[in-house]
This record gives structure tokens, C-alpha cells and sequence, in this order.
């Protein structure tokens, strides 16, 4: 529904006519989030420099840049996509791909640390020093960046 107003409904009359219409909220949602805040979160910053890149701005929320490349990829999406040129369906899309891949490399994370025998830090050096198994004759040592990061570079 909606009421068509003339110019001279309003003070200062435009050159155009306008129109008042009314909106109803849905009872379901058109697409389902396990957290929704997470979401709008998501979407406020996808949309935080509307004229940059959307990678630009998905970089901001820290996303690593191998996860972000293979969601484009699954998604068909082009590297230089500018925020206002995805549909509602590709940002939940692209929202639902990145929550399942941080979640898998969590696990992955997890994993790896739970089959640790041993692991410290060594602060004089700034290493990070671990051990798979005890009849290793000597831990392993690494930077302060992981081997994952190193990897995905």
C-alpha cells in the first residue's frame, strides 16, 4: 500500500511527487542465522567505506585472506565486488561460508593443540616450543607466527 503525494503536500515543494508507504515486519525471516547480531555486525562493517572493496573491508574484520578467497571462489564472486553490488542472498551466503570455515579451522586448532605432549613459550627468544610425542629427543620451536599462518601466506 501506498498514498502519492504532490509537490504542494510538502513545504518547499519538490519537483517530483512522493510517496508514503507502509511496511510490515515478516513473523519469519526470509534467511536464518544462528546469531543474527554476529550478522548485522558483519554486514555493518561490509558496508563500513561502501565505495572500497568489499575485500578491503572483510580484511578489517580479520578474516584470513586464503578463507576469503575460497568463499569468493565458491561464491563466484569477482576479487573488486564493491559492497552495494551483492544481493541479500550473497551476503548470508557469504556470511554462513565464513562462520563454517573459521569454525573448521578451530577445530583443526584444537585438534592440533590436544595431541601436544608439551608446549611453552620461551620469552627470551620469542619462540613458541612444542612436543608431539615424548620419545622426541628434543622439542620443536617455531616463531611467534604459526605454521599455518606461514602456510597460507
Amino acid at each position: 500500500n501506498s498514498i502519492l503525494l504532490s509537490p504542494r503536500a510538502v513545504s518547499l515543494p519538490p519537483k517530483v511527487y512522493s510517496a508514503l508507504i507502509s511496511l510490515k515486519k515478516r513473523e519469519l525471516s526470509l534467511f536464518q542465522f544462528e546469531n543474527e547480531e554476529l550478522f548485522q555486525k558483519f554486514l555493518r562493517e561490509a558496508f563500513k567505506h561502501r565505495r572500497k572493496i568489499l575485500l578491503n573491508n572483510l580484511l578489517k574484520l580479520n578474516l584470513l585472506l586464503p578463507i576469503i578467497n575460497s568463499t569468493y571462489q565458491e561464491l563466484d564472486l569477482e576479487r573488486n565486488v564493491r559492497p552495494e553490488q551483492l544481493t541479500i542472498s550473497q551476503y548470508v551466503s557469504l556470511y554462513n561460508l565464513f562462520t563454517k570455515s573459521f569454525l573448521n579451522l578451530l577445530k583443526y586448532m584444537i585438534r592440533s593443540l590436544l595431541s601436544l605432549q608439551r608446549l611453552s613459550f620461551d620469552e627470551t627468544e620469542g619462540q613458541v616450543c612444542y612436543q608431539y610425542d615424548k620419545s622426541q629427543p628434543k622439542e620443536e620451536r617455531m616463531n611467534s607466527m604459526s605454521p599455518l599462518e606461514v602456510g597460507l601466506r
